[in-house]
């Protein structure tokens, strides 16, 4: 293969990349490009449906849904707003709830005419985010993001670990090389560890991070 033809596939993956940030894909753990009703993932994606249960301890109103996880929309990213448990704004949105309580959680209505619908952040008790409905949307976690992308794009069904991707040990395509970003190329790998989690992204030759970042912000590209 050329060098032409390398740099070709890393400036689309790259591309492949970037339209699920352009399009707001949401993150959701363990799930590889679902969209809520479909099985359109890779092959380890099972379908994403959409929660029935719009109680006000269970709220999850036109959300994703992966076994007992629930997507809050990316929240932060479209409104920047929670309902905090105690808040006065609880009120309103009890009265909401009670409001369209007998409906089928597709026909709810937006929050207050915001295009966005209240769920929770996590279980009972937790905090009340408006975030984007999962309709329409990809959903992903971090290292399915990046497995996904290479994946479509180089038509493969690629299913390795981020430890896999520093290493380099059976990446379809050569040298997806970490730090230093001073030397980047498009579709090169940056990795972050701390006491938590492993966390993983694509670079693009501008030093850009294309990653599923968080349930808060979803696909997003920001700098490194």
């Amino acid at each position: 293969m050329s060098d032409f033809e390398k740099d070709a596939i890393r400036l689309l993956i790259v591309f492949n990349a970037l339209r699920q940030a352009w399009a707001g894909a949401h993150y959701l753990n363990g799930s590889v490009g679902n969209t809520p009703g479909n099985n359109d993932g890779m092959k380890e994606s099972r379908t994403l449906g959409r929660p029935r249960d719009t109680s006000y301890e269970k709220l999850a109103i036109r959300t994703g849904e992966w076994a007992k996880e629930r997507c809050p929309g990316r929240y932060e990213k479209v409104s920047g707003y929670l309902f905090q448990p105690g808040s006065t704004e609880l009120e309103q949105l009890k009265t909401f709830i009670e409001a369209n309580k007998s409906l089928e959680a597709d026909s709810w209505p937006s929050f207050n005419g915001t295009g966005l619908y209240p769920r929770r952040t996590g279980g009972k008790g937790s905090a009340i985010a408006l975030g984007e409905d999962c309709l329409g949307k990809r959903h992903f976690d971090c290292i399915s993001f990046v497995n996904w992308v290479v994946g479509t794009t180089l038509q493969k069904k690629p299913s390795w670990d981020i430890t896999q991707y520093e290493s380099g040990s059976g990446v379809p395509v050569e040298r997806f090389d970490p730090l230093p970003v001073a030397k980047v190329q498009n579709a090169d790998i940056v990795t972050r560890t701390n006491e938590k989690r492993k966390h993983i992204g694509l670079l693009t030759a501008s030093g850009q991070v294309v990653h599923a970042s968080g349930e808060a912000v979803g696909v997003i590209t920001g700098p490194y």
